[in-house]
């Protein structure tokens, strides 16, 4: 036991050390495209909290919400209701364990949201406690959202503890340290042993399972960035560990039995019932009643799969005018397209070879800093046979960062293609309001105007 204890510490301090040096390169990778994209799934409260916080955040949406990142709040659930049920006999485990999630909920909460059906998902960290209960309940009645004004007042509580919390680990943390990843070896290897001791693994494959499910749980919080696919194998593993605790309620008290398992049943079921009927009834937060149920079918993938619409129609239908624009495009294999966002790539020919992919808009800010003074950057991207620009107007919406990096430089680029001449605009979907000689107001395809009155998704500029 000795030798294990040296070994890891050790360990640690070898780790502490790798940490040093990694936090040290990660201070560059501060403004970088990572932090825009990868880290909107991890999110961006300091160190190591960033971390701690990821099973909250996965099953509340906090950093990244969509159907596609959705697992639900099952887990989040049950597995400490059964942990807490099966160490109620170790009045110390009970206790620490009653602890570190209530400390779990703290930081989670206090790095989330309050979800109104009035006001939308409002962050906890947008206003001072006081400032954000006057916010939300100066808008938004008692009677009418009694749930977002209890999560409100819990939320605040949390963001309360958390404030002193924060403030003392900044002086040793923030958005990098030392420190992050030896405190969560210790914490696996310290649950691990704990866990190792309480179990026994002989012909119990439940047991086994069980730890399983604690390492890749493990795995997927420490390097996963928050990503939720990275982790599929641990949503099924999640439910057979509840189900295997479940059964071993057989052997503890019978109403106690009756009560979680009617309750994880019950909540179960309701769960995927509203998960279907979210998913096909596109219920979304103020939908317009007109638009309920729509989702669970649309009309122009019915009239193109019965022959009534061609594929450049179904493609119209979504992106006026992208047909001609995609046309003029692939009527040519060696040109090379920058694309900027959008999933156009699907219809471009030959696009594994001609697409250059800027989602975060790198390379195109590596290049105006390097040559915009001279005006040169339209003359650098045709050198380099890029003669079309594909851009997805929607860019900044992903933008998750504090300082709102990726809004800048999609900004600045919008300046820029607004301002070069050599850039011709071939197609676009965004309505832009213009008035005409006569002072009438008129609505048009375009990037610019005096006002826009529909955004839209796209737009296609070929350089001259």
């Amino acid at each position: 036991m000795r030798r294990l204890l040296k070994n890891i510490v050790v360990f640690l301090v070898m780790l502490q050390y790798t940490g040093s040096l990694f936090s040290q390169s990660d201070n560059a990778l501060l403004s970088d495209t990572k932090r825009e994209e990868i880290q909107r799934y991890f999110g961006y409260e300091i160190l190591p909290f960033r971390y701690l916080t990821l099973p909250y955040d996965a099953s509340i949406n906090t950093n990244q919400a969509g159907d596609f990142v959705e697992i639900g709040f099952l887990f989040l659930l049950f597995i400490p209701i059964l942990v807490l049920v099966f160490l109620r006999r170790n009045v110390v485990l009970y206790i620490v364990a009653m602890l570190s999630f209530l400390f779990l909920f703290i930081i989670g909460a206090a790095n989330s949201h309050v979800f109104s059906h009035t006001l939308g998902a409002q962050n906890v960290l947008m206003k001072s406690s006081a400032e954000y209960r006057e916010y939300l309940f100066g808008e938004v009645g008692w009677l009418t959202e009694p749930t977002a004004h209890i999560s409100a007042y819990l939320y605040t509580l949390a963001h309360i503890i958390y404030q002193p919390i924060e403030n003392l680990l900044l002086s040793v943390s923030g958005d990098s340290d030392s420190i992050t990843y030896p405190l969560l070896f210790a914490l696996f290897i310290t649950v691990t042993l704990v866990m190792r001791k309480k179990m026994t693994y002989d012909g119990k494959p439940r047991a086994l399972l069980l730890m399983i499910f604690w390492v890749n749980l493990f795995f997927w919080v420490a390097f996963s960035a928050g990503i939720v696919w990275y982790g599929f194998v641990n949503l099924i593993l999640g439910f057979f560990v509840i189900y295997f605790l479940l059964q071993k309620l057989d052997y503890e008290n019978k109403k106690l039995r009756i009560f979680i398992r009617s309750l994880f049943y019950v909540t179960s079921v309701s769960w995927v019932i509203a998960a279907i009927v979210l998913r096909i009834s596109q219920v979304s937060n103020n939908a317009e009643a007109t638009d309920l149920g729509k989702a669970m079918m649309n009309p122009v993938f019915y009239r193109h799969q019965v022959g009534e619409l061609s594929k450049i129609d179904v493609l119209n239908s979504f992106y006026p005018g992208f047909d001609k624009a995609l046309a003029r495009i692939n009527s040519e294999t060696e040109s090379k397209i920058l694309r900027i966002g959008t999933s156009f790539s699907f219809f471009i020919k030959n696009n594994n070879d001609r697409v250059f992919i800027d989602n975060q808009l790198g390379l195109w800010s590596q290049l105006k800093d390097r040559y915009e003074k001279k005006n040169l950057v339209s003359d650098v991207m045709k050198a380099n046979n890029i003669k079309y620009i594909i851009v997805d107007l929607n860019t900044p919406f992903i933008d998750k960062t504090p300082e709102k990096s990726l809004e800048k430089k999609f900004k600045l680029l919008t300046r820029w293609l607004r301002d070069h001449q050599r850039l011709k605009l071939i197609s676009t979907n965004r309505v832009v309001i213009r008035t005409n000689a006569q002072g009438q107001q008129q609505y048009h395809y375009g990037m610019f105007g005096e006002q826009i009155y529909y955004g839209g998704q796209y737009a296609i500029y070929e350089i001259l």
